[in-house]
């Protein structure tokens, strides 16, 4: 598999904004789920294809938290950057 991949520590609440020059897949998962993720399992996680940037997610709960952005073939030549915005 070919995607691009952050690994956050968020709290309950905070705000994930991911901007991409394309439109792409852009999911929020735990580390159970991006495990499951890179082996090519299904998982449960939040998001999917983003037509609209930019993608905004909140966190739901304390930890670990993966972001994973596929473009497909497009990958090496996406741009792209993630904000995080803390819950108060």
């Amino acid at each position: 598999m070919d995607f691009l991949h952050a690994q956050l520590h968020l709290k309950t609440g905070d705000v994930v904004e991911v901007h991409c020059d394309r439109p792409c897949t852009i999911l929020l998962m735990d580390d159970a789920a991006f495990a499951g993720y890179t082996h090519g399992q299904p998982g449960c996680h939040h998001g999917g294809h983003c037509d609209e940037l930019p993608a905004r997610f909140t966190a739901p709960a304390d930890g670990v938290w993966h972001v994973v952005i596929d473009a497909g073939q497009f990958n090496s030549a996406l741009t792209h950057s993630i904000n995080i915005y803390p819950v108060n």
